[in-house]
């Protein structure tokens, strides 16, 4: 098939050995005439039809689903491995096919471990639990991280600090707005 093509649109980036050493290959790349693909398929992959925008919110709404009954029922399961049991189970039940990646969920100091993916310890009174997961819908994943206590209500302190991290978020978000509006106004009135 390629030993009939003047030109070949390939992505460099995904080429494997078998197809890069194939003589016709070599041919067409020895003329200039393999021209790669991934420059546009690049782009491509941040334009969505409706169908695919319709996919990810409905794996977000899965997911979002499934999250929020793990955290209304995570007292009853005290172990980091049956909140993710639960949610893969919640998540499946709604239709999704599988987990978007391997899920985190990390009580007391495991929270704080970037991708963390033990998940086999006893969460402890008072810890807080950190979920960050995602399922996969017809190819699209969704992604959510979020903290709470399992017990029921924050402490004290993990309420400072909560209230703390939510301003700090707030702030970064007016930051993120008005350095969107300066550059809007910036290329507008140039």
């Amino acid at each position: 098939m390629i030993r009939g093509s003047s030109k070949l649109y390939h992505n460099v980036q995904t080429a494997t050995s078998a197809y890069t050493e194939l003589e016709a290959f070599k041919k067409l790349a020895y003329c200039n005439n393999v021209n790669d693909l991934s420059v546009y398929t690049h782009q491509l992959r941040w334009i969505k039809s409706p169908s695919e925008l319709k996919l990810m919110k409905e794996s977000a709404s899965i997911a979002c689903q499934a999250l929020l009954l793990t955290m209304m029922h995570s007292k009853a399961y005290p172990f980091e491995g049956m909140l993710a049991a639960k949610f893969e189970y919640e998540c499946k039940m709604r239709g999704a096919q599988r987990m978007g990646f391997n899920p985190v969920v990390g009580g007391g100091p495991n929270g704080s471990v970037i991708h963390y993916s033990r998940n086999d310890q006893k969460i402890k009174d008072g810890d807080l639990v950190l979920m960050d997961v995602g399922c996969e819908v017809h190819g699209y994943a969704s992604d959510l991280t979020r903290t709470w206590p399992p017990c029921g209500s924050f402490s004290s302190a993990q309420t400072s600090f909560h209230d703390e991290v939510n301003c700090m978020d707030f702030t970064l978000w007016i930051c993120i707005c008005a350095q969107y509006v300066m550059q809007f106004f910036w290329i507008r009135f140039l």
